[in-house]
């Protein structure tokens, strides 16, 4: 099993691409195994490690702009729930979260981070949902346990639900969804 001190060797990547990853190693190896599955699953058939990586580089284009429109829809809802009232600043907002250093660049590197954009993009939606129309349990608790799958410093938003869970004294589901998503 790996442990959190474990690296991958980067040596058949820096041959493949030389100058573009000048590591010894990469640290991967300690991350949850979904983002990597995925990708195994979606380019296991090529044989090119080229191919597999710019493969791999168009899924998480897909992974952070899904990740985009996710939080632009998020706060659409918001609008339309009269949470926010003014919606004149809301293609600006997009503009900015679009255009931002951090998406551009997660958006052409082969990382687990632009899965975990999305899924944490996703959670904050169903949260919103619990919040607002105490529905969206099962959606959360699903994307949760993707997102724990994804990343291990994704953590923190257990106990964000926790306490949106403890706000809205739903304490048996709160159990339940921490107990699943601990799991």
């Amino acid at each position: 099993a790996p442990k959190f001190t474990d690296s991958i060797s980067a040596s058949a990547l820096n041959q493949i691409f030389p100058g573009n990853a000048d590591m010894s190693s990469y640290y991967e190896a300690v991350q949850p195994p979904l983002y990597y599955f995925l990708c195994a699953l979606i380019t296991g058939f090529m044989k090119s490690i080229k191919a597999r990586f710019y493969i791999c580089r168009v899924l998480d284009l897909f992974f952070c702009i899904s990740a985009i429109f996710t939080v632009y829809r998020s706060f659409g809802y918001l609008i339309s729930r009269k949470i926010i009232k003014d919606s004149a600043y809301l293609d600006y907002i997009f503009y900015i979260a679009a255009f931002s250093q951090e998406f551009f660049i997660r958006s052409f590197v082969v990382t687990n981070d632009s899965l975990m954009y999305l899924l944490t993009a996703l959670c904050f939606f169903f949260l919103l949902k619990i919040i607002c129309e105490d529905k969206g349990y099962l959606l959360l608790t699903i994307t949760l346990l993707l997102l724990l799958w994804t990343k291990i410093s994704a953590g923190y938003f257990v106990g964000i639900m926790i306490a949106v869970l403890f706000v809205k004294k739903k304490f048996k589901k709160m159990c339940l969804m921490t107990g699943i998503s601990i799991a």
